[in-house]
């Protein structure tokens, strides 16, 4: 009753109170009868460190100041900021003089919530550079060269050219979509992942818009083909080194025109200097007046040598074109382009040679895919390919094979057409042998009746029938019909024949089956040519 109405008290608190009442008990006899109370339930006052780590992992970014000794002695001071969680280093910058400034733009990126890219700054930009400060695997000029390959061969980018690197498209990388003008993006279908198929999917991923462009590549890269073997052609190259001829004709007169400028320059140049000498120096305003037109006339001969000196390190660049070497290239190049054993990387890398870039937009008034080709000479063509309509192949069945399910569909199985039509050598569009279920889709695609016994009313049979009839063999019955001995039809070389029943009842042709079957047949064993010995 003490402990229900005073719950804060003690077991030593009751036990003093009681015995106020005259009641000596001990506190451990009062505890006996205490209600025992719950322990709370809550965390320890103190936690583990490494459980402590694991609370707060996510938001602990550990920090460090390290010094590097490298093989020449030098130091280098390395500036780290971990990420626990992730196991990653965020930030790692190394330089080989600390400084205050380098220190607090640490420190800032140390205290950053979250890490962010695409702030980077071009070479001519940066705070600090200092070339060959240490020694390198490669020199800094082919550092440079290296990077500017990597940018050039960043596909899907807009830097360059990209070099050839395989794969089944010809044109992957070079078409650039007319409207909203980004890279089209490749993808291979078919049953062997062969045909390349090009879209423009930036309004796609951004608005959720249909594609700009869409189209299957096959087509697209036999007509850039054809035009590639066209302009290599030898024609094209004479016309080529033509140009080219009166491109040199007309630079060497640019070259003699920089150098008669320059000639006059230097010639008003010196006449200005012999004013400026002649000159009375107490004239001041006449003296300043000449020496400010030699000034001028002094720094127009620098431009004109500095544009004389960048002209001929242009003209430098250029390669000696052999016309002969050009020719018979040009001649192999057409066997070489349509050989199956040329490798793709190889027509890509003569492909990005004369081609720049090809634009690439739909002309929907007329059903055609439009392609602008830019080739690196500077000149532009155009190509227009009609556009497939939605639910239509490109695959055509052959002529002979549409005229055989025309006349044996509705009196011959799926099967027997099936075997008809590979005895004959006939194949699908896609090169494969044909069977029942396939004659079954061709033919229902064509709306042909399917098999019906009954519009076999008896008057035309089968060669079998025939055979049974006249009790001979199938295949010496097939020999008579090809001979013509016994009459009968069929659609082409090789399917089953047609014969009229009635023609199998004819007295002339059972006098003429009787007097083959009475035919004396002579024996393979007999040889004519061995002589024989009388009496032996």
């Amino acid at each position: 009753r003490m402990a229900a109405e005073n719950p804060l008290w003690s077991r030593r608190r009751i036990a003093a109170e009681l015995a106020k009442l005259g009641h000596d008990v001990s506190k451990d006899a009062v505890a006996k009868y205490l209600p025992r109370r719950r322990r709370n339930s809550g965390p320890p006052r103190s936690l583990p460190w490494g459980t402590f780590l694991r609370m707060h992992l996510a938001g602990t970014i550990p920090i460090d100041l390290l010094t590097v000794p490298t093989v020449t002695f030098n130091v280098l001071y390395a500036f780290f900021v971990l990420s626990l969680d992730r196991r990653r280093i965020l930030h790692i910058n190394v330089m080989a003089h600390a400084y205050a400034e380098w220190a607090v733009i640490s420190d800032n990126y140390s205290c950053r919530a979250k890490r962010t890219s695409g702030h980077e700054k071009a070479l001519e930009d940066w705070d600090v550079l200092i070339p060959d400060h240490h020694a390198g695997y490669i020199g800094w000029d082919e550092y440079l060269a290296n990077m500017a390959t990597i940018r050039e061969n960043a596909h899907m980018k807009s830097a360059g050219r990209k070099t050839a690197r395989g794969g089944r498209s010809l044109l992957a990388g070079l078409l650039r979509c007319r409207q909203c003008g980004h890279l089209l993006k490749v993808s291979y279908t078919g049953r062997d992942s062969t045909t390349p198929y090009f879209r423009c999917m930036h309004r796609h991923m951004s608005e959720g818009a249909d594609f700009c462009v869409s189209f299957t590549g096959k087509r697209f890269d036999a007509a850039v083909s054809a035009e590639v073997l066209r302009v290599v052609e030898n024609k094209s190259i004479e016309a080529a080194m033509e140009a080219a001829n009166h491109a040199d004709d007309a630079r060497l007169a640019q070259r003699r025109a920089l150098d008669l400028e320059l000639e006059e320059a230097r010639y008003d140049a010196l006449v200005a200097e012999r004013r400026y000498e002649r000159v009375d120096p107490d004239q001041r305003l006449v003296a300043a007046e000449l020496e400010a037109r030699w000034n001028a006339a002094l720094e127009r001969v620098g431009t004109l040598q500095k544009r004389l000196a960048a002209f001929d390190e242009a003209s430098t660049q250029r390669f000696e074109i052999r016309r002969e070497e050009l020719l018979s290239l040009a001649a192999d190049l057409p066997a070489v382009w349509t050989d199956p054993a040329t490798d793709m990387r190889l027509k890509q890398r003569i492909v990005r040679i004369l081609i720049r870039e090809i634009l690439v937009d739909v002309d929907e008034q007329n059903n055609e895919l439009l392609f602008v080709i830019h080739w690196v000479g500077g000149r532009h063509s155009e190509l227009r390919l009609v556009k497939n309509k939605s639910g239509v192949s490109n695959e055509r069945t052959e002529d002979d094979v549409v005229e055989v399910l025309r006349q044996m569909a509705g009196r011959w199985c799926d099967r027997d057409i099936a075997m008809a039509l590979n005895r004959i050598g006939c194949r699908t569009p896609t090169g494969k042998t044909w069977t029942a279920l396939r004659v079954r889709e061709k033919r229902s695609r064509m709306k042909l009746p399917p098999y019906d016994p009954l519009l076999r009313d008896g008057s035309v049979i089968t060669c079998a029938e025939a055979a049974n009839r006249l009790g001979l063999s199938p295949q010496y019955v097939g020999q008579l019909l090809a001979r013509g001995v016994i009459p009968g039809t069929r659609v082409a070389p090789g399917t089953p024949w047609d014969v009229p029943a009635a023609a199998l009842d004819a007295p002339e042709l059972r006098e003429g089956l009787r007097r083959l079957s009475q035919r004396h047949r002579r024996s393979s064993m007999l040889d004519d040519r061995t002589p024989t010995i009388p009496g032996l």
